[in-house]
């Protein structure tokens, strides 16, 4: 898009470039290098949810609250760039 100065034919404010290339969307990292990017805990929690254990199961082998255990996993979906589970046991596999 572009400001509407920078068109002729702009109409709210804003127009559309077609002969642009649109900005590549970030796909999700398939190796587990990826997994270096992460803290100790966030590993840990992202390898029993590979394992296919939920958050309960995950805060009792760990010996952490369950929402400890979702901030450690929400912080591995976002160094991850992934938005759910599915996506990350995907990507471990």
């Amino acid at each position: 898009m572009v400001l509407q100065q920078e068109s002729v034919l702009a109409h709210p404010g804003f127009l559309v470039r077609l002969n642009e290339a649109a900005p590549k969307a970030e796909t999700p990292r398939g190796d587990l290098d990826a997994l270096a990017t992460l803290s100790p805990g966030e590993r840990e929690a992202v390898l029993l949810v590979g394992e296919g254990l939920i958050n309960p199961e995950i805060a009792a082998r760990i010996g952490i609250s369950v929402a400890a255990v979702k901030l450690r996993l929400h912080g591995a979906f976002k160094k991850l760039n992934v938005r759910n589970r599915t996506q990350l046991v995907a990507m471990l596999r």
